[in-house]
């Protein structure tokens, strides 16, 4: 193990230049839609010890995330845009869903960027469960049952809700579709068609990200961090998390567009997939993208 414990971070940088990352500060009231007056003075101030034992580590690791990963920051950002620019001004099931996830994935780059790739990893699989299940009850339109399952007062999972946004007759003919073109499906069950098939997009995508909730081997901190105690840098981690960002969020745009079948194609995840340089996403979304939206990119099916 690498104990780092008590190490400063800092920006290096010459005399000529300043590095906009050095200095930190509180908002004005002005930033927030909602503020009641000026900030008070601090009234119980975290000793400085506690403060630097605490945020040392996370500041380094931000600081030599954001040196080398500027391109996929700016993509794990812009594709948190999208899901806000989404959520829209009707109050139905998917605006509250897509509020929490928006949040989820928001909480997935502070801790990506800080080193914490399980926790972001974590992140992902929250909001998957979230738009799941927005899905399927927004599809019901039951924005009440949803406010209940929010309120631990439902038993839908994310399970149950593939299983039944399944047999929607319109996700059948996405799935038919897929799976004459590659043997694959959007929401199909591990092994529902042979032996040894791990499941649609959806299925094989939460079982993923659940590896990093449960900590399974080479899905644990430890493993991450190549061995060593944390939050440290590791480049390879944090691409495997940003790999699994976009999934994430072209996958959420999809479950969007069954909630809503007249939603437009996200020019955010379509510049994703065709404009962003050594990004490569699956045939299997691409090829349910050209099925959901083949007018807006041009393609016959």
């Amino acid at each position: 193990m690498h104990y780092r414990v008590g190490i400063k971070a800092a920006i290096c940088m010459s005399k000529e230049e300043k590095d906009f990352r050095a200095n930190r500060q509180m908002l004005p009231p002005e930033a927030f839609a909602v503020a009641e007056g000026p900030d008070l003075s601090p009234t119980d101030l975290v000793p400085k010890s506690v403060w630097n034992s605490i945020m040392n580590l996370p500041d380094d690791v931000a600081l030599r995330t954001s040196a080398d990963n500027g391109k996929e920051l700016a993509c794990m950002h812009s594709l948190w845009g999208f899901m806000i620019e989404s959520i829209g001004e009707t109050e139905d099931v998917m605006y509250n869903a897509l509020l929490n996830v928006s949040d989820e994935l928001m909480a997935c780059i502070v801790n990506s960027l800080q080193g914490f790739y399980g926790v972001a990893a974590s992140c992902l699989r929250t909001a998957l469960d979230l738009a799941t299940n927005g899905t399927y009850y927004q599809r019901c339109e039951d924005l009440n049952a949803y406010k209940n399952w929010e309120k631990k007062q439902g038993t839908l999972d994310f399970n149950r809700s593939c299983d039944l946004l399944n047999n929607l007759n319109d996700v059948k003919l996405i799935n038919d579709y897929l799976f004459a073109k590659m043997r694959h499906t959007l929401l199909e069950q591990k092994n529902s068609h042979f032996q040894g098939y791990e499941g649609g997009w959806a299925r094989k995508l939460h079982s993923d990200l659940s590896n990093f909730v449960h900590s399974k081997p080479a899905y644990c901190n430890v493993d991450l961090w190549k061995g060593s105690n944390g939050p440290i840098y590791v480049p390879e981690s944090f691409g495997r998390v940003f790999a699994m960002y976009c999934d994430t969020s072209a996958l959420i745009a999809v479950l969007i567009k069954i909630a809503r079948p007249t939603f437009p194609l996200p020019t955010k995840v379509a510049y994703m997939f065709f404009k962003i340089p050594n990004l490569k996403p699956s045939k299997l979304a691409l090829y349910t993208y050209q099925y959901l939206w083949k007018e807006e990119l041009g393609i016959d099916k």
